[in-house]
């Protein structure tokens, strides 16, 4: 490491030494940052939480001793955690979006949509009813219109 990044810390801010850090090592951060979150945004965003952390807690011993090593390990844990984040979201949009389509499909659509209320146990719970009781008809439509047939057979 240069001896002028050693200098910064003890005489100037975190800030300076952090924005020293960030104009040597930003491409570098960057491209880290993307190869694991595969999103520019992220990538962005992964950049900032580290920085944050930093001010926040102060100049960690690795950083001044070893600036890329230590920025790696530290990109690299921070732009996993923000992918599991998107990732467990996405699973969650996802079945929140299957719900809604079931409570459309239900006729009850409207009203949750407009409320936002995030109840999706609830609306599962009520999806799930709403189901059976259709299949329910639905069978005992069947078996009617199997007992009218066999009575139009035997009559006829």
């Amino acid at each position: 490491m240069s001896d002028d990044l050693k200098t910064i810390e003890p005489g100037g801010s975190v800030e300076e030494f952090l924005g020293e850090i960030i104009d040597r090592y930003r491409g570098m951060m960057f491209r880290a940052a993307r190869s694991i979150t595969r999103n520019d945004y992220d990538a962005d965003d992964v950049i900032q939480k580290l920085c944050i952390r930093f001010v926040a807690g102060g100049i960690p011993d690795g950083l001044r001793e070893n600036p890329p090593a230590y920025l790696i390990g530290c990109i690299v844990n921070e732009a996993k955690t923000v992918h599991r984040t998107r990732e467990r979201r996405r699973i969650d949009d996802d079945t929140d979006l299957r719900v809604r389509d079931h409570e459309c499909a239900a006729g009850r659509g409207d009203r949750a949509a407009r409320s936002g209320s995030g109840r999706t146990g609830v609306v599962e719970d009520e999806v799930a009813g709403l189901v059976a009781a259709a299949r329910s008809r639905a069978a005992r439509a069947c078996q009617g219109a199997d007992d009218a047939g066999g009575d139009q057979a035997q009559g006829g």
